[in-house]
Formats: C-alpha cells, structure tokens, sequence
C-alpha cells in the first residue's frame, strides 16, 4: 500500500463553502465562496477570497450584487501579462447572474471590482485565458454559448458563438458549456454537461464540432446520463481526458489533431457512483481525478490505468470536488492556462495538488512519489521467464531497478508493476484492485524488491503468455523485463545422450550435451544449466582447469524443449560426471557419463585372414581394435578401407540397403575400442567381394595429429568360387 501524503488544510471563515479556485505564481491561492443566494437574500454578497501559501486569509473580497441577483460566484482564472508571469487581473464567473467579475490581485474594496454585463440568459461557469487572442472565454451553460470578452471587460461579439441558442428558465438542465481548455491549435474545447457531449469551437473558422459516445463528430447524441464534467489534455498536448460525473468513468479523444478521432469511455472507476469530477494532468503525465461520491483523490497512469486513491482526507470531509495542480509550464501548452475546476501550470516546480471538499476549506498536499528525474529505468527480474497452470501462482519473482544512464540501484521507491494482458494473468490484491493488472511495490535499499502475487487467471489457456513492465510512480517507463507463460509444468529433464560419449585427452567431445525437458509443455523459454563435477577431465572452455568454466548456462528450444552445450576434454583420462537442470527448477536434474580417453598406441584386426564365396556376403563378423596399453579405446574414428588389387574389387555394403555400397567407409570405435563390419543388421556394414581375386582391407587411425603417428593394420581375405551342387 502507497503512504498516504500530508494533507495541508488552507481554512475559510466557518459559513464559506470553497468553490473554483486559481493559484498565483508567488504561491497565493484565490478561492470563491460557491453558496447559493437566493434573490431574497441579495444583502448576502457572494465572495472570493485570497490566502497565502501557509493558509492565511489575506483578502476577503465581497463581490457586488445586482438588481436582479447577489453574486453567486463559480470559477475564477488569472489573466498573466506577456510575460506569463505576473498576474494582471482576477476574474471570476457567476452562475445566477448575466455577470462576470475582474480586477486586480491587490483589490480590497467591493467598488472596485469590475463587472463585464453578458448578453441576456448567460449564466457563466468555467472560464480560461486566452494569452494568444488576448481575450477571456467564457462557458455560458444556461443559453449554450462560448462568451469571448476583451480585456478591458466588452464582449466581443465577433469572436462570440453560441452553440444553438436555448434560454433556459431553470439553469439546472445544464444544457450548455461548462467547463473548458485551449488546444495547441487554440481552438476552445468545453464539455456539454447536460447533453453528454464534448466539443471545440474554432473561432478562426466560427465552427463548432460535436463529439458523442462512442461515435465520430458526425454521429448521433450520445446518452445524457453521462454527464461530462471537467477535461484536460494529456502531457503531449493531444490527448484529451474527460471525466464523466453521473457515468462514473474517465473518457478520452486520442488525439484531437485527428479528424477522425473518437470519444471512448478509458476507465470505469472502482466504486459504484464515485461521481468523478474534476481532473488535471501534473507534469509527469500522471492523471488526478477527484471522486466526489467517493470522497477521495484518485491517481491514474498516462496510459489511464487506475493508480491508487488518496482517501485518508480529514474527518469533517464532504464530497471532493475542484482540484488543482501547479507544476512546470509545458511549453507545446504555453498558451492554454485552463484554471477552472483542475490544473495550473505556473511554475515554479513545487508539485503540489490543491482540491476542495464542500466544506471552509481548500486542501493541499505533496505526492509521496516526487516527480522522477531518471529519464530511462531498466528492471531485471530473476527468473526472467517462468510458468504456471491456470489458476496457479507464480514462484516468487525477484525484480532490481536500476537507472539505465548510471546503473546505479534505485532504493526506497514505489514501482508500478503492469500486466500486458489482464485476461491471461493478475496480481492478487485485495478483492477490487486487481482489475487492470496492475499492483504497487516498494524497493529496498539495494533497489530490489521481490513479486509473490503473481498468478495466472482461472480462465487462461495453455500456450498464452503475458509480460510485465514496470515504472516509477509518477516516473520513467521501462520495457518488458518478464515473461510468464500459462502451461503445465515441465515434468522432468532427460540426459539424450546420457552414456557412451568419449572424446581422447585435449580433444572436443564428438558431440555436444544434450538435455531435453520432458512434459505436455509450452515449455518455457529459459535456460538449462550444465555442470561437470569438479573432478572430471572436461571443460566447457578447451583446455580450462578454472572450475567456474565447469558451469555454462544455455538457452532451451521452445519447441522440443531441448538445450545443448559443447564440452571439451583435459589432458587426464577418466570419467566425466556432468549434471544438467533447469534454471528455475535446480531440483530437477539429469545426469550425463561420458569419458576421456588416453592416447591409442595399437590399432589391430583381431580377425585373421579370412576367405569368402565370390559376390556373396561375408557371414563372419570382422573386427578391429584400438587400444592404448591394455586399455580399450572408445569414441575414435577410424578409417576402413579396401586397399587393394586395382581396380577395386570389394565393397561395403549398407546392412539398411545392400545395394548402396562404397569401398571406404569411416566407423567409431565402441566401448570396447573395437569396429565390427559383418552381416547383421545391428551393424552398418557388411563385406563382400565381387571377384575371385584377393583382396586386402586396411583400418587406420589418423587424427590429423602430428605428434601422433597413424596407427593401422591390413587382412586379406580369398575368394573361393561357389558353384553350383
């Protein structure tokens, strides 16, 4: 579980209810007073109200009333010099009256207020500076219309638009604009509360554009249950995010450059009714949302995939509602300083979020998770790869953060591990959070931390797979550093060539290791481990004693499950004793006999001369044999060969197929040192001569080894003519 942060309350007198507010860059925050004053009760002048960093009230600004209502203030937004960096006005909407308010931040005396009288029927709600056109925008939600107004306090009627006028005489059906935001191209998006919609107006081109659910500009109303509510465009300025008050979800437009964009719905929140509304998205990327139902602040990806809620608000907490956020100016949105129920960018950086409750307050707090400066992370998990049955867990997986540019760990740090598909796999959270694949852990001071709750879904099939990423909080991305896949454990490893492999000293062995995993598979793409005992004459580096390079760890065939590794001998004769495992099942072992030959000194055929019917098979077995001293050799090639008369006259024939047959052939010695050529079928070849004529066969050994001399030996065989009885 993420820490919760530090929440700073900035308190307003006992009877006040904190509405829209906007931050100065020195830090002072100006708030509405958003309560309801009936035409009765004009006397009660709606107010605004100036507090500095630490809390303290610094001005209490009664806002004047008119004739027909008292103010009944909403939002407010700053209009900035050129510069962007000093506030020039304050000004501030009004939902009863045909009115909106500015002046001066260092204005005390309600006379001095300004008041810009807008046409009648308006009743004015969210409301943005717009530095490029110099103008201040204004969503009339009562006659449906974008208000444009100078910055001396005239509406300019030209730059105007009303969306298709409706006067409504109860401003509850919301039928209009209410809350808006300036795009790179400074077109002015706003949401259509009561109609579901979200959409821009182009005052360059004096066109309006309507976005439904789940449809195109030109498609059908969508339902008007939804409730749009607040929007704010991503970190690259073309994404935009909306929230959906009485839809209980976030909602998007992938990029509004797109002609052919659509409105989806993102994210369904957690609680039934959470009523989400308002949103900003800080400078990482990261999505905040308040969920007003839910009396809580909840923290979403900039992919949109829920983080984790900031519910432990103070006790006295009614429904969240405004939010703010003041992070660094990103320059693609210099132009845009939306400020209506969400975000400020006015830098300098000091991270903090602001949101209100209903209640005498506004409320700010730091994120746990500072903002990362690490522009590349790199995780490593151990096992990098592993499998599981449906349903199953995972064994525990231990991951390492490290910063790609350094290499150094990263310790003591929230990461957010996600799932690429949550149909295959999930984190076992508590009941209710695991939907989007996604859990939260910390690292430790080396940068290591270790997944236990991983474990494939009910439904998964064999054969599918998923991998995790992850990021920190509010930070650097990383790529894939896990593959899981849903199978059936592998049942076993096998030894292919477990016995008989010999090689002579200082020579490679004939051919390699090899391993095999035994089950219905998918087997899992990892690694088989090979180890000779550390008193047998091989290496798996020529002529290596090192005993680190008696252990090679090599890739296994998905497909077969099999692994193979090239072993080499010492200058020792004796056994070698290799054990192989899989990495991530060291308990599962297979074991391999293979041997180290001496030098031969003798090569012979134990069988003498010998005769033979002419064109007929010869029936008796022929043997040759290798040894060194009295000992057999094994695993030597030797070459077999018909050496005379010319032209040739015998031939070995393939005990598989007679009729393929060749005058030379190459044979290995058995565990016994010996090669036997004869007509059975257990042996390759079988010898037979054509002509009546002698005919003498050679066998030599030559490794093409010059301090080894060849060794070789002849027999002659005689051909007796079968005739006929």
């Amino acid at each position: 579980m993420v820490d919760q942060p530090i929440l700073t309350a900035h308190t307003l007198p006992d009877d006040a209810v904190a509405g829209g507010f906007a931050r100065e860059p020195n830090g002072n925050i100006w708030v509405t007073d958003k309560r309801f004053f009936s035409q009765g009760n004009r006397g009660l002048q709606g107010t605004v109200y100036r507090l500095d960093s630490a809390g303290n009230v610094l001005t209490t600004l009664k806002l004047p009333a008119s004739l027909q209502a008292a103010p009944y203030p909403a939002e407010i937004a700053l209009e900035m010099d050129n510069s962007g960096t000093t506030v020039v006005n304050v000004w501030v909407t009004d939902l009863q009256d045909e009115t909106v308010y500015f002046f001066p931040p260092g204005t005390t005396a309600t006379n001095d207020v300004k008041v810009v009288t807008l046409p009648q029927g308006c009743q004015s709600r969210g409301i943005i500076f717009d530095s490029n056109r110099r103008r201040m925008w204004v969503a009339d939600e009562n006659s449906n219309s974008l208000q444009a107004i100078t910055l001396t306090g005239t509406v300019d009627t030209q730059l105007s638009f009303y969306l298709n006028r409706t006067v409504q005489t109860q401003p509850t059906n919301f039928p209009g604009p209410t809350h808006l935001v300036l795009d790179i191209f400074n077109r002015i998006w706003f949401t259509q509360a009561g109609q579901s919609k979200v959409g821009y107006y182009d005052p360059a081109q004096k066109t309006a554009t309507f976005f439904s659910a789940g449809t195109s500009p030109s498609g059908p109303m969508s339902d008007s249950s939804l409730y749009f509510h607040d929007l704010k465009f991503g970190a690259d300025g073309k994404k935009l995010w909306i929230t959906a008050y009485l839809g209980n979800s976030l909602w998007s437009i992938e990029d509004v450059t797109n002609p052919k964009a659509e409105l989806k719905k993102e994210v369904s929140f957690p609680e039934d009714a959470s009523q989400p509304k308002g949103l900003f998205v800080d400078s990482a990327g990261f999505i905040w949302v308040t969920l007003s139902n839910a009396k809580s602040v909840f923290l979403l990806t900039p992919e949109g995939a829920p983080v984790y809620a900031i519910a432990d608000l103070p006790p006295t907490t009614q429904n969240t509602d405004n939010i703010l956020y003041t992070g660094p100016t990103e320059p693609s949105r210099a132009s845009a300083q939306p400020n209506t129920d969400n975000i400020l960018y006015t830098g300098p950086t000091d991270d903090m979020i602001f949101f209100s409750d209903d209640m005498n307050r506004v409320i700010s707090f730091k994120p746990v998770d500072p903002i990362n400066a690490s522009s590349s992370i790199t995780v490593t998990a151990v096992p990098p790869r592993a499998s599981a049955q449906p349903n199953n867990f995972f064994d525990d997986i231990t991951i390492t953060l490290t910063d790609t540019a350094t290499g150094n760990p990263i310790p003591d740090s929230n990461v957010m591990l996600m799932i690429s598909n949550p149909n295959i796999a999930i984190f076992d959270n508590p009941p209710g959070t695991n939907t989007f694949g996604i859990t939260i852990i910390r690292t430790n001071t080396n940068g290591q931390s270790v997944i236990r709750i991983l474990k494939t879904s009910a439904n998964a099939q064999n054969g599918e797979s998923f991998t995790l990423s992850g990021r920190l909080l509010r930070g650097a991305m990383s790529n894939p550093f896990f593959t899981g896949i849903v199978g059936t454990p592998v049942a076993g490893i096998t030894a292919v060539n477990g016995n008989s492999v010999s090689t002579r000293i200082n020579k490679i062995f004939p051919e390699p290791l090899k391993a095999q995993l035994s089950g219905p598979g998918p087997f899992d793409p990892g690694n088989i481990v090979f180890k000779i005992d550390d008193t047998s004459p091989a290496s798996f580096v020529a002529g290596s004693t090192d005993t680190n390079d008696k252990t090679i760890t090599n890739p296994i065939n998905v497909n077969n499950g099999l692994a193979t590794a090239t072993i080499y001998a010492l200058d020792t004769p004796g056994a070698v004793t290799i054990t192989a495992f899989p990495e991530s099942s060291p308990s599962m072992t297979a074991s391999f006999s293979w041997a180290v030959n001496p030098v031969p000194d003798n090569l012979s055929w134990i069988t003498g001369n010998i005769s033979a019917f002419t064109g007929q098979p010869i029936s008796k077995s022929i043997t040759a044999a290798l040894m060194s001293g009295g000992t057999p050799v094994p695993g030597e090639t030797l070459t077999i060969s018909v050496v005379s008369p010319t032209p040739i006259i015998g031939f070995f024939h393939k005990n598989s197929n007679p009729t393929e047959k060749t005058s030379i052939i190459k044979a290995v010695t058995d565990q016994s040192g010996q090669v036997q050529i004869g007509k059975d079928p257990k042996l390759t070849y079988y010898l037979q001569v054509d002509s009546s004529t002698s005919c003498t066969i050679c066998a030599i050994l030559n490794d093409g080894d010059d301090t080894s001399p060849p060794l070789s030996d002849t027999f002659s065989v005689s051909t007796i003519i079968l005739t006929k009885q």
